[in-house]
């Protein structure tokens, strides 16, 4: 992890059990570095980053939803806003944050947003959008995209550890962190996503 992260202060890790890890940074900088980052692949398996909850319990969820670092490329200037933003990648999962770029507005040819996708998620190319009327169509571009287990699905485990698997191997190493509240909970539909472009945008 030290190599992978050029971290300007001190980082502590903890482990916990069936796989999970507590990392503590001593500075904000580099958390946020981290988790606005990646996707992050340790020993060629992905590393899942997500902040700490006081809920959270040590225990995989099978089913349990993962975030992913979409990238939705020439975003309408427009609807360059957080309701907007939110509105719009909640076409893909549920958003959850956006990167330090898109937030200030310095990087205008794509908007990155982390989403929580499930195992019953599509993962479109496109993402169709109407404004004022118009058809639009925005291009989707994904950091790192999960494999879903052959035999049940998941995105936590391959076939080789599903208990659907006649012939399971033992684990091998793994780590992902807990969930936090997504900022919306707007599920995604078959149906166009319609913005309304703000007042102020204008």
């Amino acid at each position: 992890m030290l190599k992978l992260w050029q971290l300007k202060g001190s980082m502590s890790l903890l482990s916990l059990a069936d796989g999970f890890f507590l990392l503590k940074f001593s500075t904000e900088e580099d958390l946020e570095m981290i988790l606005s980052g990646g996707p992050w692949f340790i020993r060629g398996k992905p590393f899942i980053l997500q902040r700490w909850s006081p809920k959270f319990k040590p225990k995989r969820d099978e089913d349990a939803p993962i975030p992913v670092w979409i990238k939705i490329v020439d975003f309408p200037l427009a609807l360059w806003t957080p309701t907007s933003i939110s509105k719009i990648s909640s076409y893909i999962g549920i958003p959850i944050s956006v990167d330090s770029l898109t937030a200030n507005r310095s990087r205008l040819t794509f908007a990155r947003v982390c989403v929580l996708i499930s195992k019953d998620s599509i993962l479109p190319e496109e993402i169709p959008i109407e404004i004022e009327g118009e058809d639009l169509t925005l291009k989707v571009l994904y950091d790192w995209k999960p494999g879903k287990c052959e035999g049940c699905g998941s995105l936590i485990h391959p076939f080789s550890l599903c208990p659907k698997n006649p012939n399971p191997q033992p684990p091998k190493f793994r780590g992902r962190s807990s969930s936090r509240p997504p900022l919306i909970r707007n599920h995604r539909s078959n149906s166009s996503v319609r913005v309304q472009i703000p007042n102020s945008s204008r």
